[in-house]
């Protein structure tokens, strides 16, 4: 009963003193475990707060050197981190005691490390409650940082890149250690991925870093001065290693081992020669945001098209761009060229860019003008690549006469409500 009296009269202390400070004064609530459990030790406090025995006994031996605020002040702590915290309340707060054990140092600041969390919420308010629990609780560190600095941090870094608010909470939530990481580090990594990249251009920097904010946390030359030196070492020229990035900036940190198991299957599977895999990349940038299995996946498409396996791998190793086609522009494509204009699968894998092109503008625009003009062509010879060639060798006019076909819109008026 003493005891218990005197944590209410603590709890009454600390708020007046809160409130005669100016200060938001955290919501008067005994914590349960307190109220109904005899706590003597902090492992006491940790049992009562529902941490089992090996995650007490790990927060034990991580706990700081010294003294540390008493068991009342350590069960206050417990309690807010598991009212603050939702999802797994247990969890998340053995979490933020294991892996910043200074907190309980903090015991006695409750009101400080509140501040800190209402920053976070406020930079990351696009994250759910649930969610920003999971970053908080994996980034703990954050609470022990003064609330002004929080702010501060997160102001220059969205004004260094050129970031919006909307912007800036998104990198942040991805990569919340940004709010702690030295401004002198970040502008290195800033520096070297414009000098050794390209990326100088405001847009294409922004472009990278809010889709792999890690860049600028990562070391340059354990990480990603190895990954820009693999591709090198394969002959990708400083144009398409630019645009592989931009395409896929994770490829910044991705281990090594995956990029050259994709590479692989290109050059084991696919019949690709080492030394054309530069060309290749250059050709689809995009390629390596894809493993084997959806390669593999493309290839058992292309068979329900009747192509054999070599036509098949054939198909992309010409036009790798498939790869990035949804499966109905895919269908919708190879029925056009199968089923209206008379192609055979043997010569779709003549003419795979048909499979990647602008549909209206390319093949359904050629096969109505050579319509409209009495014009016998091929199927293949309707999708020969660049208009100028079609012009001059298969329809016989001006590209200008193309083009005011096109613009008058006719070719569409031979397709209005077909099922293709």
């Amino acid at each position: 009963m003493l005891r218990h009296l005197f944590l209410v009269a603590l709890a009454t202390v600390e708020a007046w003193e809160a409130s005669s400070s100016g200060r938001r004064a955290l919501p008067l609530r005994m914590p349960p475990v307190a109220a109904s459990v005899a706590v003597d030790s902090l492992q006491d406090v940790l049992r009562a707060a529902g941490l089992d025995e090996p995650q007490v006994e790990e927060v034990w031996e991580r706990r700081p050197p010294g003294k540390l605020p008493g068991v009342v002040r350590q069960t206050a702590l417990l309690e807010w981190l598991q009212r603050e915290l939702d999802g797994e309340p247990v969890l998340h707060s053995y979490l933020c005691l294991r892996k910043a054990p200074q907190l309980m140092l903090k015991a006695g600041a409750l009101q400080q490390l509140q501040e800190s969390l209402d920053v976070l919420r406020e930079e990351m308010s696009q994250l759910t409650p649930r969610q920003l629990s999971f970053l908080v609780a994996h980034t703990p560190e954050l609470l022990l940082v003064p609330a002004s600095e929080l702010r501060e941090n997160a102001t220059w870094l969205g004004a260094t890149i050129g970031l919006g608010e909307a912007a800036r909470a998104e990198v942040l939530a991805a990569a919340p250690k940004l709010l702690v990481a030295k401004r002198a580090a970040v502008l290195k990594n800033l520096a070297w991925l414009e000098n050794q990249l390209d990326l100088a251009d405001v847009g294409r920097l922004q472009r990278v870093v809010c889709r792999t904010p890690l860049c600028l946390l990562l070391s340059t030359e354990k990480t990603m001065e190895a990954r820009v030196d693999y591709f090198r070492q394969l002959g990708v020229d400083p144009e398409v290693l630019t645009s592989l990035v931009l395409c896929t900036p994770t490829l910044l940190h991705s281990p090594l081992g995956m990029l050259s198991h994709r590479l692989v299957w290109w050059t084991d599977e696919a019949g690709v020669a080492r030394a054309e895999l530069p060309a290749l990349l250059g050709r689809s940038p995009q390629l390596l945001r894809l493993g084997p299995k959806q390669c593999e996946a493309m290839v058992e498409w292309l068979l329900t098209l009747k192509l054999s396996r070599a036509e098949a791998l054939a198909v992309l190793r010409a036009e790798p761009g498939v790869l990035e086609q949804s499966e109905e522009q895919l269908q919708l494509k190879a029925a056009f060229f199968c089923d209206v204009i008379g192609g055979s699968p043997s010569e779709l894998a003549t003419v795979p860019h048909v499979l990647t092109c602008n549909l209206a503008k390319h093949a359904m625009l050629r096969h109505a003008y050579c319509l409209s003009q009495g014009i016998a062509a091929s199927p293949t010879e309707l999708v020969v690549k660049g208009s100028a060639i079609f012009c001059r060798e298969v329809a016989g006019c001006e590209e200008s006469e193309l083009r005011a076909f096109e613009e008058e819109g006719k070719h569409l008026q031979f397709y209005s409500g077909a099922a293709l």
